[in-house]
């Protein structure tokens, strides 16, 4: 019997190692879309809470201008740090996609090839098994003809 060789077992494997990266770029694209998400989170929480500052500021009717100043001046800082958080989240998003995407066609193209081999070793192990088939039947004819006839005991079953 013979070993069952896959002729493309090393595109299989090389394959194999791209699907591979696919997933750890995957895993990577969704750990910075996750930490975007929690910048943009924290961005948004610390706006409010400078308009809640910033209102409660100016209801008392007297209004120290640079205080007032710093406060604006801090929430444009944060209106840019959101933006920026935003802009962050949707180059993620995009990454993620991308990601997704190779790792689809990576497992495709494992995929196709793993179903190859399992043809092709079907169809070994029945060329292998027709081959044993082949044997056993040549010896059986063998030891039939040189026994001159059936293997012993057949006749003897079927003459009485």
């Amino acid at each position: 019997m013979t070993r069952f060789r896959f002729r493309f077992a090393t595109v299989l494997k090389a394959r194999d190692r791209d699907r591979d990266a696919a997933r750890a770029e995957l895993a990577s694209a969704l750990r910075t879309l996750s930490e975007a998400q929690r910048r943009r989170q924290e961005t948004f929480a610390e706006l409010e809470s400078g308009a809640a500052t910033l209102a409660a500021t100016t209801a008392g009717g007297r209004v120290d201008a640079t205080d007032w100043i710093a406060q604006r001046r801090h929430r444009s800082v944060l209106h840019a740090e959101r933006d920026a958080a935003a802009a962050a989240v949707a180059d993620a998003e995009t990454r993620v996609a991308a990601a997704r995407s190779a790792l689809v066609n990576a497992d495709r193209a494992v995929a196709a090839l793993e179903s190859l081999r399992d043809r092709d070793q079907a169809s070994h192990r029945a060329a292998e098994f027709a081959a044993e088939q082949r044997v056993a039947e040549d010896l059986f004819t063998a030891t039939s003809s040189r026994d001159g006839g059936a293997p012993a005991g057949v006749d003897a079953a079927f003459s009485s």
